[in-house]
């Protein structure tokens, strides 16, 4: 019988937070913001779009994904730096120390 392996869920590596691009396609982010505008949220490293308001239905506190983190841990709004940020400390913390200790 194979060993059953620990099945972790981790919010913090799902991917970025787009705010009130969230739900949107690039058509119609380009037709409310202008395509450089879109083209910049893309690009660029640390500009985050406008927050996405905690009452849509696509903030990440409405998804049940979220339910049992905190609202005040949920960005609203990520640039790419703020992603990485996230993501790698969430890999150094949890992923390469479980891994040391062979917990994985």
């Amino acid at each position: 019988m194979k060993d059953k392996k620990k099945f972790i869920r981790a919010w913090k590596l799902n991917e970025r937070h787009y705010g009130e691009l969230t739900g949107l396609n690039k058509v119609e982010m380009s037709k409310k913001l202008g395509e450089e505008k879109v083209y910049q949220f893309r690009r660029s490293w640390d500009l985050r779009p406008d927050p996405l308001n905690k009452k849509s239905p696509f903030h990440p506190s409405n998804i049940n994904t979220y339910k049992d983190v905190p609202i005040k841990n949920i960005p609203d709004t990520e640039s790419l730096k703020d992603t990485f940020v996230r993501v790698t400390n969430y890999y150094e913390s949890e992923i390469i120390n479980n891994l040391s200790k062979g917990n994985v």
